[in-house]
């Protein structure tokens, strides 16, 4: 089977009818770290990227681009340009046709609004739709109410969330191993 993926530096902009999102590079430096420089962002993360720590946030999201590892967005609200936060593709996994949907974060102003659902799925169709992926997971830390409540996410996105992991390895012929 030929890698149905592109290298995490030939991803697209892909853009909705309220965000743009747009392959992380350089310009979008300032602009996040502006946004990014309130310690409510990262109260439910692995790491920070607030003040003095938001340039080893960036460089590492650089790093892992890099690597293949990581495909990470800048979003930009359409109305005025702002630059509101980012999301990304994460552990990539062409040979079983998955990846996830994580390291997201927004300033506190746009949380609840339509802005994470569309970054959402603007993210799952172009994995669905042109890269051909089988799933898609999303790992959220446990304390962060926002991100846990099912009934929201399943209603904003129009789908069913479930924690079926195994279903997503590709067996020898190809296809999934359990349906």
């Amino acid at each position: 089977m030929s890698n149905p993926f592109p290298h995490a530096t030939e991803f697209p902009v892909l853009t909705g009818q309220w965000v743009r999102l747009e392959p992380l590079d350089e310009t979008h430096r300032e602009p996040l770290r502006v946004a990014a420089d309130d310690e409510r962002i990262w109260a439910h993360t692995l790491s920070s990227g607030s003040g003095a720590r938001f340039d080893g946030w960036f460089g590492d999201a650089f790093a892992e681009r890099d690597a293949g590892r990581r495909v990470p967005y800048a979003v930009r609200r359409l109305a005025d340009d702002a630059i509101l936060g980012s999301t990304s593709y994460l552990d990539l996994g062409p040979q079983h046709r998955r990846l996830e949907i994580g390291s997201t974060w927004y300033v506190p102003a746009v949380w609840g609004t339509e802005i994470n659902p569309e970054c959402k799925l603007l993210l799952l169709a172009y994995a669905f739709e042109t890269i051909g992926v089988n799933r898609v997971s999303f790992h959220t830390d446990a304390r962060n109410d926002r991100s846990q409540d099912h009934r929201f996410i399943e209603g904003a996105l129009g789908c069913s969330l479930r924690d079926r992991s195994v279903e997503h390895p590709i067996g020898p012929g190809g296809e999934p191993s359990r349906k």
